[in-house]
């Protein structure tokens, strides 16, 4: 064994056996806070079980990549005569002792459960995302609830918040340490927090689903706030190592290029990369070389950059569990290699407008032992902005007539000018190009599948391919799209603040679009390609 686990760590394990042992349902939880060693306790329970020498393999569900790699490691780390394997998109390395197995891969096909075989265990990482329907249903495949002899299940998690709730039917915490807790142990360092205000920031009118803003509209809304954030980071954080949290991809970019441009170089990560890109930046951030990641989500769950000591909040949240996870990529334990400083404390930087949301969280809200300091971009200590009731608005309240959501799949290969995809209320994504929409819609055996339908004309359109996985079936989507020569690109001017024009309005209004003088011209002109196509579309899909 190479690692020495800690005291906690120990104690959080021989709680989980204990459970199994008592038959605790619902099953056993473990909640340790970001950087307090969740991915070690995991593995030294597959050690244990390993030893055990039970009948069937071990299985270790996460849902992302840089998830799969920590777990994997972690194992090898405390025994490595453990034979690890990975299930992932093309990966299938079902004949090893231990499968770290991606549950999306798992989900999308029948198939992939029954490669496995008798499961002895089954190890739940992340374990708060398990209310989804999709998560149970794999957990149910695996034997989680069978009513004789269910498998043994264990979940871990830094935080049992969710915004939908559904946990405390599905967990039983079996083991709990906070943040404050390990911080005043000294297994993670103090956050420091600073608000910055930003006159540039309204959240007024971006509305809110499922607990969050909705991402398209929190990116045109903080769209604006770049050069404050740039302004921001030099003024408090130009000698930190940082990790930049954006609200879109094109945010994303645009902060990085800002960033790089005032000295303090910059690269993206976003899901869209390749895991060799991806691990790239990685090398480069954590060798020095960089300043910042600036990133989206791909780095919330399952990172670990020890030398980051500083994360700026450039999307604010209503999720306490993301602001938990986000504030945790900064805490861990450090040492400088080359100087022999050890990291003492770390800030945290938040962004937000003129006014707050009693629901925005910051890091007080997050645990009120920590106080926050609110401060202008340049410096100075301002006033606590005064606390206003949610001006979100609510769905039901959409200026266009259609139910038609912007969502995030990003271009495979990261550019600047990502496809602009759509989603219906049935859940059909779309490219909505003018004279045809490319779609993907997954299927209830869990395949994805790809087609087009025709914007006029007497032709509607057909499905053309099927995939296993999302990622397969958005590359050939958006490939199908390129080859039509009508792949709609999100670029920065989907921002900026035009008029739509008269002749805009007055074909909105024909196609029932309520207020067309309300939206930007970009906006409009989503809802009229929208309203043309999305009968068909419906059509041919459903």
């Amino acid at each position: 064994m190479s690692l020495k686990l800690r005291s906690y760590q120990i104690e959080a394990v021989d709680a989980v056996f204990d459970a199994w042992d008592e038959g605790v349902f619902p099953p056993p939880a473990v909640i340790l806070p970001t950087g307090a060693g969740k991915s070690v306790t995991m593995g030294e329970i597959v050690r244990r079980l390993h030893e055990r020498d039970g009948e069937g393999k071990i299985v270790v569900l996460a849902h992302r990549g840089e998830l799969l790699k920590q777990l994997k490691r972690a194992v090898h780390q405390l025994d490595d005569s453990i034979s690890v394997g990975t299930v992932k998109a093309q990966t299938r390395e079902y004949d090893c002792d231990v499968l770290v197995a991606s549950v999306q891969t798992l989900a999308s096909s029948l198939q992939h459960l029954a490669e496995i075989g008798d499961v002895q265990a089954v190890l739940v990482d992340e374990c708060h995302h398990y209310a989804a329907e999709t998560y149970r249903g794999v957990l149910a495949e695996l034997g989680a609830f069978d009513v004789v002899d269910p498998t043994p299940v264990v979940g871990f998690t830094a935080t049992m918040w969710r915004s939908d709730g559904g946990l405390d039917s599905l967990w039983n915490p079996v083991y709990e340490k906070d943040l404050i807790w390990a911080i005043e142990n000294g297994f993670l360092v103090r956050p420091r927090g600073l608000v910055v205000v930003c006159d540039s920031i309204d959240l007024s009118d971006v509305r809110v689903e499922a607990g969050e803003y909705v991402r398209s509209e929190l990116e045109e809304a903080m769209m604006a706030s770049v050069q404050s954030t740039v302004t921001a980071m030099e003024t408090h954080c130009r000698d930190r190592a940082c990790i930049v949290f954006a609200a879109g991809v094109d945010h994303a970019y645009s902060l990085a290029e800002g960033l790089s441009e005032a000295g303090m170089p910059a690269e993206v990560v976003v899901g869209s990369m390749s895991a060799d890109e991806r691990q790239g930046v990685y090398d480069r951030f954590n060798s020095g070389e960089l300043h910042s990641m600036v990133t989206v989500t791909v780095l919330t769950e399952g990172a670990d950059f020890p030398r980051c000591d500083c994360v700026v909040m450039a999307r604010p949240t209503r999720s306490k569990s993301l602001h938990s996870q986000q504030v945790g990529r900064a805490l861990r334990l450090y040492v400088d290699p080359a100087s022999g400083v050890e990291k003492r404390e770390a800030l945290v930087l938040d962004l937000a407008g003129h006014t707050r949301s009693l629901s925005l969280m910051d890091l007080s809200r997050v645990d009120d032992a920590f106080g926050v300091e609110f401060v202008n971009p340049e410096g100075d200590v301002v006033d606590e902005p005064e606390v206003e009731e949610s001006g979100v608005r609510p769905r039901n309240q959409r200026f266009g007539v259609l139910q038609v959501e912007e969502v995030d799949l990003f271009d495979p290969k990261g550019s600047k000018r990502t496809p602009r995809w759509l989603q219906t209320d049935a859940g059909t994504l779309f490219l909505p190009g003018k004279e045809r929409f490319v779609f993907l819609r997954q299927r209830d055996d869990g395949l994805w599948f790809v087609g087009w339908v025709t914007v006029r004309g007497e032709l509607l359109g057909r499905f053309v391919s099927e995939h296993f996985s999302r990622e397969d079936a958005l590359v050939a989507a958006e490939g199908l799209a390129r080859g039509f020569g009508d792949l709609p690109l999100r670029s920065k001017s989907q921002f900026v603040n035009v008029a739509p024009t008269e002749r805009q309005c007055d074909y909105a209004r024909v196609l029932g679009i309520r207020d067309p003088e309300l939206f930007t011209k970009a906006r409009l002109q989503d809802e009229i390609s929208r309203a043309v196509g999305l009968r068909r579309l419906d059509l041919v899909v459903n």
